[in-house]
């Protein structure tokens, strides 16, 4: 898990120096077997997916948000076969109410 913390550190550091919207930012990204990384959000960090979507760039991924009630961590995971990447982690996850006229 020392490879998460480093990447959260460079984003947030690259973040940081982004100046305009047409920057282009590039990280480096750690991935990890699928089910090794599955397994370590539900047993180490309780999490589970609340949604799924697919991507519509070259990757054709799937995206999945994995979400703790227990202690209102995140996880957005970027998938491909049988390879699964972190595109970003934090606290303090919570559903946003929309109003009833809303469609999702």
């Amino acid at each position: 898990m020392k490879y998460l913390t480093t990447f959260f550190l460079s984003l947030t550091l690259l973040t940081a120096q982004a100046k305009s919207p047409e920057e282009v930012v590039s990280v480096d990204i750690t991935c990890y077997d699928s089910d090794v990384l599955f397994k370590t959000l539900k047993e180490s960090y309780y999490e589970y997916p609340i949604a799924v979507g697919l991507t519509n760039d070259k990757a054709k991924s799937a995206m999945t948000i994995w979400v703790s009630p227990r202690n209102k961590s995140w996880t957005i995971v970027a998938t491909k076969q049988s390879i699964s990447c972190i595109i970003g982690a934090g606290t303090e996850f919570e559903l946003v109410p929309y109003k009833k006229e809303t469609t999702l």
